[in-house]
This record gives structure tokens, C-alpha cells and sequence, in this order.
């Protein structure tokens, strides 16, 4: 006689308990992380320490951290996520890691797009974007990863803020002149 087993619990659940936990473990992690990038910035650079921390902090996030920009920045993200949203302290991380970003010049140019528009207007556009990029990025420190370069995470963001104004630009665009739209927006 064949019985039946007890049904299988749905994969989803699984994949949904495991980004769970690793939600959990990530504020541990951060911690650590901040721990030693204090460590690799306390002691004298290229020393025994010093790489030895660094090497730590390579087995945590998988990527080596020997760019001194990176470093700094990743000290900042954490402090801030450290802090609760609202706090000044978190405030003041995240406005220092936008001024490092700024005058680093390593900011992304988007060159592919200023050929297709005036100057004027790529700056403006290219300005608007910025800000919705730096807005989205203190609003959503907890969104980086540190396995991966915090320059790539605000350049990728970067450029997909400029893809929703570019987009909204169109649209606006198009709703001011094209008669068919204009009408189908007054019935």
C-alpha cells in the first residue's frame, strides 16, 4: 500500500528565508567591515597591520580593497547605516560621501548622451539627475553591497536617474507638442 508523503515545502520559501536571515547578519557585518577599516586606517600604510587588516576585510566582501577612495567611501556607507535614518550623524556621513564622490571627479560623464543635446540642456538634465541620484542614494544607504565598489553602485544609480529624466524629458516633450496627445489629455 503506497502512502502519501507530506508535501514539499514551495522553493520560494526557502529563497525567502535565506534573504531573511542575510538580512539579519548584515548589520553584524557592517560592523565588522567598519571595524577593520578603522584598523587598516590606524595603522601606517603599507604595513604588516595594515595589510593584514586590509586582507580580513577581502575575505568579508570578496574584492580587494587597495584603492584609498574605495576604502574611505565604504567607511562612510557603513557609519552612516550605523546611524538610525533620520539622525544627524547619518546625515553628515552621507554628505561628506557625496562631497568625496564629487571632487573625486570619478563621477560618471555620461558622454554617450551630450552628443544628442545642446550643452545647456545636457547640463541642466545631467544636473537634475545628479540630484535625483544623491537623493536616492541618502535615502537608500541599506540598498549597497560591500562585495561590490561603492563608485559603481552611485554610477549605476547615477545612470539610471538620468535614464528617468531623459525619459520624463520626452514624455514632457511630447505632451506639449503633439496634438493627438494634447487632445486625448483634455477629454
Amino acid at each position: 500500500m503506497h502512502t502519501k508523503s507530506s508535501p514539499q515545502p514551495l522553493p520560494r520559501f526557502r529563497v525567502q528565508e535565506a534573504s531573511h536571515q542575510s538580512l539579519n547578519i548584515s548589520i553584524p557585518m557592517d560592523q565588522q567591515l567598519l571595524a577593520l577599516l578603522l584598523q587598516a586606517r590606524s595603522h601606517l600604510p603599507g604595513s604588516i597591520p595594515q595589510q593584514q587588516a586590509l586582507a580580513q576585510l577581502a575575505q568579508l566582501t570578496g574584492r580587494t580593497h587597495e584603492d584609498s577612495l574605495e576604502r574611505q567611501l565604504l567607511e562612510l556607507i557603513l557609519e552612516a547605516r550605523s546611524h538610525p535614518s533620520e539622525s544627524v550623524s547619518r546625515q553628515q556621513r552621507l554628505t561628506r560621501l557625496i562631497i568625496i564622490i564629487e571632487q573625486s571627479g570619478r563621477l560618471t560623464r555620461l558622454r554617450k548622451y551630450a552628443h544628442s543635446y545642446p550643452t545647456s540642456m545636457f547640463t541642466d538634465l545631467y544636473n537634475e539627475a545628479k540630484q535625483k541620484a544623491w537623493m536616492y542614494i541618502c535615502n537608500n544607504p541599506e540598498l549597497y553591497r560591500p562585495e561590490k565598489p561603492i563608485l559603481a553602485w552611485v554610477n549605476s544609480n547615477f545612470k539610471y536617474k538620468f535614464l528617468d529624466v531623459l525619459n520624463e524629458q520626452k514624455f514632457r516633450r511630447t505632451c506639449f507638442y503633439d496634438p493627438f496627445v494634447l487632445e486625448k489629455i483634455r477629454l
